[in-house]
């Protein structure tokens, strides 16, 4: 497979996840809690605040986001592992450490820190955490943005 067929599929599955957290965002949430914007780091009030799925299909939107972002996660692996392996310079590839240990670790860190990310979503009682769902998703969605920046920054000097 030729590396514009990886960036292409890597490119893609960045889109693909994008669109698929688009689609989880809780956005009666978002547009309630902008309203309260001054407050959003206020401790929140007991009781359930959260706020239900929009537009009577709330369970369709998550498991299709949710199965948008697991196709786009699943492609994205084996493409970046493939142009890691073919991008590494030729001096990493003489050390001990291969790169394919290298992103066994790297998703092993991400795994830590997406952990790390749910326990204290979740111990928080901020207003902006009244949704745990937009409290996990909103972030990612910007790290795609941030992600497909470095696909077109860094990787196209393989084309």
């Amino acid at each position: 497979m030729a590396n514009f067929d990886f960036l292409f599929l890597l490119q893609r599955s960045l889109h693909v996840i994008s669109w698929g957290l688009f689609f989880m965002i809780n956005w009666v949430s978002v547009f309630s809690l902008a309203g309260r914007f001054s407050s959003l780091l206020a401790e929140r009030p007991d009781g359930p605040m959260a706020h239900p799925y929009d537009w009577k299909f709330g369970a369709f939107q998550y498991v299709i986001g949710l199965t948008f972002t697991f196709i786009g996660l699943t492609s994205l692996e084996g493409a970046a592992q493939a142009l890691a392996s073919k991008a590494s310079p030729s001096r990493l590839s003489s050390v001990s450490v291969h790169v394919s240990s290298l992103a066994v670790f790297l998703s092993f860190t991400g795994r830590i820190f997406a952990d790390g990310q749910i326990f204290f979503v979740e111990l928080s009682h901020k207003l902006i955490n009244v949704d745990i769902v937009n409290s996990l998703v909103v972030p990612v969605f910007l790290a795609c943005f941030v992600g497909l920046y470095f696909v077109k920054k860094h990787y196209f000097f393989l084309m």
